[in-house]
């Protein structure tokens, strides 16, 4: 059904770790021995059939050593498969961060530095991150024009993280009945900080108002990690563009 039916073409899964540290984080209600083996054969399966995987690694302070070992089993386990690759995320806000301290934020992005150069070395690299799919617009899904988050019971919000509030209107009387008001306080961001005025990356950053992690600065270490992010996305630019 989902190649033939649905005709999907990509898929994107989150794994937090290896076997007992993802079990640990996604703490299942229901019974399942081993999570972690259900969602590498789901992987297994939708490669099989041609459909694009892109497994994100989320790294905190509480997962950065497990997610070497991490991203080196799925290069065993997937070598060579071209529909496979990886990308990590910072676990930056309160709700499902352990980084608190900019100690802490320096040990996670030299880790999250450290990864990088193994995805790339273990030919894992994703396309999510070309330099086309990083030039920004909008600070993330919510205030993107694009996309909307469908809850179980039908109500419509703007950000996966605002569930029990927050909703625009329900898919029973959308588009005749939406807060506006609502999706309009979405697109409001914060001024940029005095120290970003001499940062490189000042086109790409911009903080929503409403969001959870508006209160938060740019540390050095994830200035540092997200230039360095850009320097090897204008390289690989530039080698495509060559090759061409």
């Amino acid at each position: 059904e989902a190649k033939n039916l649905w005709k999907l073409k990509n898929v994107q899964i989150t794994i937090d770790g290896t076997k007992d540290v993802y079990s640990k984080t996604k703490s299942f209600v229901y019974k399942n021995d081993n999570p972690f083996e259900t969602v590498m054969g789901n992987i297994k399966r939708l490669s099989e059939n041609g459909i694009s995987v892109t497994i994100r690694i989320n790294v905190g302070k509480f997962n950065a050593d497990d997610a070497e070992k991490l991203i080196c089993e799925i290069a065993d386990r997937f070598s060579g498969n071209k529909f496979i690759k990886v990308y990590l995320h910072s676990l930056f806000d309160d709700f499902n961060s352990d980084i608190k301290t900019e100690d802490d934020d320096r040990y996670v992005f030299e880790k999250m530095e450290q990864l990088e150069n193994l995805i790339e070395e273990k030919g894992l690299r994703s396309a999510m991150g070309s330099l086309s799919n990083s030039c920004k617009t909008s600070h993330c899904m919510a205030d993107s024009g694009k996309h909307l988050c469908i809850l179980t019971d039908g109500r419509i919000t703007l950000c996966e993280h605002f569930t029990n509030s927050n909703a625009i209107g329900t898919i029973y009387d959308f588009p005749n009945n939406v807060d506006w008001e609502l999706v309009d306080r979405y697109k409001k961001v914060l001024p940029p900080y005095d120290r970003c005025y001499g940062c490189p990356l000042i086109t790409d950053c911009s903080v929503l108002k409403i969001c959870a992690d508006n209160d938060r600065s740019c540390t050095n270490a994830r200035q540092r990690y997200k230039i360095n992010r850009k320097m090897r996305e204008i390289e690989a630019a530039y080698k495509k563009w060559k090759k061409k």
